[in-house]
């Protein structure tokens, strides 16, 4: 089944064409983008041989001063890279060329990005909140994270 009349008009991604994490998402705390950020520093923290990005493609928002603080922060900075905008083309060439969308929103009324990903044959590595699990169940991979805990524990599931 593909919602919202997604068409497929490519072949399906065969294999990763980077180690590169894709997060679509504006600058708001419900996003939880800066959950992901300390998330991804403690991803190149442990694995000093992995070479992937966080490319995070989103309107400035509320949360920008303190997303940009998070990432100054990270031993590669340079390793996150923050996106205003891009063209449609640009998008399906950052979906085709990532390793997997992530999406970590708290809540969420639909989340188009995922269906798009996965119209492309893009993994998804997403939240575990009742949206996601409803329409995704069974096709990505979820995740949920310790709240209360600054270092934003993961456990992933099916």
């Amino acid at each position: 089944v593909v919602y919202n009349g997604i068409a497929i008009e490519r072949e399906p991604i065969a294999e990763p064409a980077s180690q590169d994490l894709l997060m679509l998402a504006r600058h708001d705390r419900n996003k939880n983008v800066a959950m992901v950020v300390r998330a991804f520093g403690q991803l190149i923290e442990r694995n000093h041989q992995w070479q992937g990005r966080l490319v995070i493609v989103g309107r400035s928002g509320r949360q920008t001063p303190e997303l940009k603080k998070i990432v100054d922060k990270l031993p590669k900075p340079e390793r996150v890279v923050l996106l205003d905008g891009v063209s449609g083309a640009e998008l399906v060439q950052l979906l085709r060329g990532s390793l997997a969308l992530v999406s970590a929103s708290t809540m969420e009324g639909f989340d188009y990005p995922i269906m798009e990903a996965k119209a492309e044959g893009l993994p998804t590595i997403i939240s575990d909140i009742p949206v996601h699990r409803e329409l995704h169940d069974g096709t990505s991979l979820f995740f949920i994270w310790n709240r209360t805990v600054r270092t934003n524990f993961i456990l992933f599931h099916f």
